[in-house]
């Protein structure tokens, strides 16, 4: 930004704080607060626009006002009134003085439930905006339910007062800073502080180094006539302990802090903002909180620009540490059914964040040269691509090596010939991507970039998974979690798997981005004893570390859970390493071998990398056209959207020995990951699934799938149907508290012989679910039952959304069926001669009908 332009943004601050007579107290004020209860009247004029209750407002994002969720008092009523007040006469002086708009939450209450048509009605009548303009430049959707749609965007002032329809909220400064962003709670005085601060819509991109400074240098002296006003006052007990400091922290203390390690790194929607806290001791009287009141100082004066929305201060990235082959396959001790099919993840690559990779462990080494920098090789036997965003080593015992080893490990003594090895990956027949993050000092934070950056790399290589067994102590919906879900919802073929951090068993503690929407969160369950496990305890119970939910908006959070609990994979060392020479000298939980490449960890870390190495079994599985009657080449060959994978694997997910059948609870989210439970796979379970991906709906329509089950083999009783619907949902509003923008329903109806008609809803729920893009329904079904099964878009913020729905219909929970062989080689199960529905297609859509050839 220019200096003239900053010039100006000063002159209207002084004009808000000084020439404006405060006049209106919060005595006088109609402290009504009910959404419907009529427009509040300005004593100066009458202002058209309705008046948001703060009720209203604290359903909308997470920031320091919405924490209590209890109703406002008469007294938070009329602050809320008086600081609503003063942000009118902000909008109106920045309109004035400098020509711009200003950031306006706008919600739309009529009766007409598509958010497509109200964001229309809004973009008309605050900006003048007519059809055929892609609105998303100008609005982000932070709401959107049958009953209310709300926006954010930059409005002028006197326009927006003139919206007499709508709820209008003037955005100040205090609203785009959540209570995270004042908490140093856990810093040390050597730690890097981050900032994720997200522009308004239609803000143009600009230098945002020099920008953020520049406002810094200019509003800071003003914020002790700011903390005067009791609007300020009333909002933020922060601004008492900042008044005080300021009497030490002069500007130029504060510049050369924060000046003298500062790094900006510009994305698409926000920029990221990373301050180093070292600081040495001080002789001059400064407290010791200076240096961290410079850093709330800058937080501040940005959130006092016009152009920014949100600002919030970014948890530091750590690795989540506090395997398994069989566990994930089929819940049996050393009975890998998909291995015996050939199923190994062969032709799939897997992209991996994380540390570092030891490349000189046999179970990566490759007798070609390792092209560093985002260009890959596919002749490389095992990594194909190494991005050293941050460097390209790894420290002995890394974290990133082990994982690595959990999805795709594979034993090569000459780089060459691949020969089984103690400690295989899950995926042993895929390769790698990998993405450097860790930092040379194992003590400071990951090098997280924005999710372009990240994830763009492994992807032009071919990969389609992407595991990231890391995350922060943030549990709402950060700038992190936005950017996955922007990312995915963008490229559908694309699956992020993420952990769910290791802060359980607290409520609400799965961390950013595990609490995006479109990734596949992960928490971890015990391993047991088997052959690539050193653990000891039960398979089926949840690992007491995991992160548990749900998310600060109520959705289902962990996704999934995997084995976790002492995980033995390949270990990092300085030095070309590979397997001891028998497996008596493996080490136990916990442990190390320092003379071998062979490392025991747990944590969810080691669980995330157990489930992307199935959802890469998965992508082979429907690629090689499996899924006809579970045999190759049975069906044609689909490449499988992340949605489809996403839905496979929840759909056949099994409930934790510690929990009911068919329990969805926030712990263990929709259960353990189970493949025999997923999907057919010939003379290995008894099972019949279709599978439908990418398939289009539109606002208020219904695509219905009308079957009968036919005979099948009957090698259990009682057999069950289940159903899972997931869609890539738009990215919510930083802080979100009503996050899933495209609300569609999953519902299926079941007629049995007899006559008898039962109505099933997901997630285990006895309505429908509004608040997940996840929805499985699973309940007992029988040979001769009829079913519809129905997929609505009860309200959607985009014209359209397409979703994948997964649907197995037999012996579900495969490991616990009686008579089950449990040697390892393989089930008792024959070949099902009737494998496949009848299918009526009966009042199924287009849409539906094009999709229907993936039903075999």
């Amino acid at each position: 930004m220019k200096r003239g332009i900053v010039v100006a943004l000063i002159v209207s601050l002084l004009l808000d704080l000084v020439v404006w007579p405060y006049s209106t107290t919060a005595s006088t004020l109609d402290s009504g607060d009910q959404v419907g209860e009529g427009e509040q009247q300005d004593e100066r004029k009458l202002r058209n626009a309705r008046f948001m209750p703060l009720s209203l407002f604290k359903t909308l994002f997470y920031t320091s006002l919405s924490l209590d969720s209890s109703d406002p008092t008469d007294e938070e009523k009329a602050n809320w009134a008086a600081y609503t007040e003063w942000g009118w006469k902000r909008s109106i002086a920045v309109e004035q003085n400098q020509s711009s708009p200003f950031p306006f939450i706008v919600c739309d209450d009529d009766n007409n439930p598509s958010a497509v048509d109200r964001k229309k009605s809004v973009a008309f009548n605050a900006i003048g905006v007519d059809e055929g303009v892609d609105l998303s430049e100008f609005f982000v959707t932070i709401k959107n339910t049958p009953e209310m749609t709300c926006y954010m965007g930059l409005v002028n002032g006197t326009q927006a007062e003139e919206l007499g329809d709508f709820y209008v909220q003037p955005v100040t400064f205090l609203l785009k800073i959540n209570a995270a962003t004042v908490s140093f709670t856990g810093v040390g005085s050597d730690a890097l502080i981050q900032y994720s601060v997200w522009f308004c819509p239609a803000v143009r991109q600009r230098n945002w180094t020099e920008w953020s400074f520049e406002i810094f240098d200019e509003i800071v002296p003003l914020i002790p006539v700011l903390v005067q006003f009791p609007e300020a006052e009333a909002y933020s007990d922060n601004f008492m302990r900042l008044y005080d400091y300021l009497q030490y922290t002069d500007r130029e203390f504060c510049n050369d802090l924060l000046l003298e390690n500062v790094e900006v790194e510009n994305l698409e929607e926000y920029f990221i903002v990373t301050f180093n806290t070292t600081r040495e001791p001080r002789s001059d009287g400064i407290p010791d909180e200076a240096p961290e009141t410079c850093f709330v100082l800058w937080a501040f004066a940005l959130a006092y620009a016009p152009e920014i929305c949100y600002i919030e201060r970014r948890e530091p990235f750590e690795t989540s540490n506090v395997i398994e082959q069989w566990i994930g396959q089929s819940g049996i001790p050393d009975y890998t059914p998909f291995y015996d099919h050939n199923i190994t993840g062969e032709g799939q690559l897997v992209a991996v964040s994380d540390t570092g990779l030891d490349l000189d462990n046999c179970y990566f080494r490759d007798d070609a040269p390792m092209p560093f920098g985002t260009s890959f090789d596919l002749t490389r036997r095992k990594v194909v691509q190494y991005v050293d965003h941050v460097n390209s080593g790894e420290s002995v015992n890394g974290h990133g090596t082990h994982v690595c080893g959990t999805i795709a490990g594979r034993k090569s003594e000459d780089g060459v010939t691949s020969t089984d090895g103690f400690v295989d990956g899950v995926a042993k027949g895929a390769r790698l991507c990998f993405f450097d993050i860790g930092r040379d000092d194992e003590n400071e934070s990951l090098s997280v970039p924005g999710a372009d950056r990240l994830l763009n790399p492994g992807k032009l290589a071919g990969a389609r998974l992407h595991s990231a067994s890391w995350g922060s102590a943030s549990n709402f919906y950060a700038n992190q979690d936005r950017d996955f879900d922007r990312y995915i919802y963008n490229d559908e073929s694309f699956l992020v798997i993420i952990a769910a951090g290791n802060a359980g068993p607290d409520p609400k503690s799965v961390g950013s981005p595990a609490n995006a929407k479109n990734v596949l969160t992960v928490g971890a369950s015990t391993s047991g004893p088997g052959s690539i496990s050193r653990g000891v305890t039960p398979v089926d119970q949840l690992a007491g570390f995991s992160s548990v939910g749900p998310s600060m908006d109520q959705r289902i959070k962990p996704d999934v859970v995997g084995p976790g609990a002492w995980v033995l994979s390949t270990g990092a060392r300085d030095f070309p390493s590979c397997d001891p020479p028998s497996a008596a000298d493996l080490p136990g939980p916990g442990g190390s071998n320092p003379a071998y490449g062979i490392l025991s960890l747990q944590g969810t870390s080691m669980a995330t990398p157990v489930v992307a190495g199935h959802c890469a079994l998965l992508r082979q599985y429907f690629i090689e056209g499996w899924h006809g009657n579970g045999t190759k080449g049975s069906a044609e060959s689909l490449d499988p959207s992340g949605t489809l994978v996403k839905a496979t694997i929840i759909n056949g997910a099994q409930s934790l020995g510690e929990f009911g059948l068919n329990d969805v609870n926030f712990e263990q989210g929709f259960g353990r990951i189970s493949l025999i439970d997923s999907v057919p796979l010939f003379e290995e379970n008894d099972l019949s699934a279709a599978f439908l991906d990418q398939v289009p709906i539109a606002q208020n329509q219904t695509i219905s799938y009308n079957f009968t089950l036919r005979s099948r083999n009957k090698t259990c009783e009682d057999a069950e149907l289940s159903a899972t619907l997931v869609w890539a949902d738009p990215p919510g509003f930083v802080g979100c508290l009503n996050c899933v923008l495209n609300d569609l329903d999953l519902y299926v109806e079941q007629t049995t012989v007899d006559g008898n008609v039962t109505q099933h809803f997901p997630n285990g729920k006895t309505v429908k679910d509004s608040v997940n893009n996840v929805e499985r329904a699973r309940f007992k079904a029988a040979d001769g039952d009829s079913f519809i099964i129905q997929v609505t878009a009860a309200q959607l913020e985009s014209e359209e959304q397409t979703y994948s729905l997964a649907v197995v219909y037999g012996c579900l929970n495969h490991r616990a069926r009686a008579g089950l062989s449990t040697s390892g080689a393989g089930g008792p199960f024959m070949p099902n001669s009737v494998f496949g529905w009848w299918l009526v297609v009966g009042a199924a859509t287009t849409a539906a009908l094009t999709h229907l050839l993936l039903w075999l």
